[in-house]
């Protein structure tokens, strides 16, 4: 298995790439910036990337994009974003762009399913739209997992957040260019990454380690390695043969990533 690195644009240079490269990653996913910014500047950092001999994978902005707004003019301009950084990907060469499937409103479970329903249908339209734009472009689109959420102590609704619902959206949506980025910290909150592989391992393109929430993600977990561990060998199992990137917070923390990829690789090399 191949490993990666997300960074934000804004902390790539030519020093950071070859320590990266250096470390033994062979990819970066860049994490776009949640301002509008130039896609001039995207290019130019591409240009770094590849120059070391990196891939690169694409992460839409979330903070500020929602294909599920209940509001129509925050829904388009979330749409229109995302179909400029396909437009950007296509010309970069760059295979996948991850996004997340947004939310209408935080909603307990216990609220009626026709609510879910409506929140349902507006992805499902934005999704086409992208969809069509990625079929175009010939970039794949990665809808991440979502990890479950509380609200005032009860379990939240939350689109995405197990394997059911990312099926649903994709026979929906019917494209060949749709398909999962698998983030395995979400899914220690929601059954585990084994139950995700099982359903989704056709779809699954893009793979997520978030190690650096470790103590949020797996506060239940006696040990994360080990939960990597599991995570790797149903991959693998899977015949996944895509990049595992590995998130961090900072420029600094990809510094110190070197033990824990080590640590990773000797868990993946344990797996039989």
């Amino acid at each position: 298995m191949r490993f990666g690195i997300q960074l934000p644009c804004s902390t790539i240079n030519d020093d950071v790439l070859r320590i990266i490269r250096g470390k033994g990653f062979e990819g970066v996913e860049l994490l776009i910036g949640e301002d509008e910014g130039g896609l001039s500047d995207l290019m130019f950092t591409t240009v770094k990337i590849k120059a070391q001999g990196l891939n690169i994978l694409l992460h839409a902005p979330f903070l500020t994009i929602n294909i599920a707004s209940l509001n129509r003019a925050i829904r388009r301009k979330s749409i229109n974003r995302i179909l400029r950084l396909l437009e950007a990907a296509g010309l970069m060469g760059c295979s996948i762009i991850t996004i997340h499937p947004g939310c209408a409103i935080p909603m307990p479970r216990l609220l009626p399913f026709l609510l879910r329903g409506f929140e349902r249908s507006l992805i499902i339209g934005s999704l086409k739209e992208v969809a069509r734009k990625a079929e175009e472009v010939g970039v794949d689109i990665g809808i991440e997992n979502m990890p479950t959420l509380k609200l005032w102590d009860l379990d939240c609704y939350t689109p995405c957040d197990n394997p059911e619902d990312l099926i649903s959206l994709i026979s929906n949506v019917n494209s060949p260019r749709l398909k999962v980025t698998l983030d395995v910290g979400h899914a220690a909150t929601t059954g585990g990454v084994s139950l995700f592989v099982e359903k989704l391992a056709d779809y699954i393109v893009n793979v997520h380690l978030g190690y650096k929430h470790t103590p949020k993600y797996f506060e239940r977990k006696d040990n994360s390695i080990s939960y990597f561990k599991e995570s790797l060998k149903s991959l693998r199992r899977a015949g996944y043969k895509g990049m595992l990137i590995i998130e961090v917070n900072d420029l600094n923390e990809a510094f110190k990533l070197k033990e824990s990829i080590e640590s990773l690789r000797r868990a993946e090399s344990e797996v039989t």
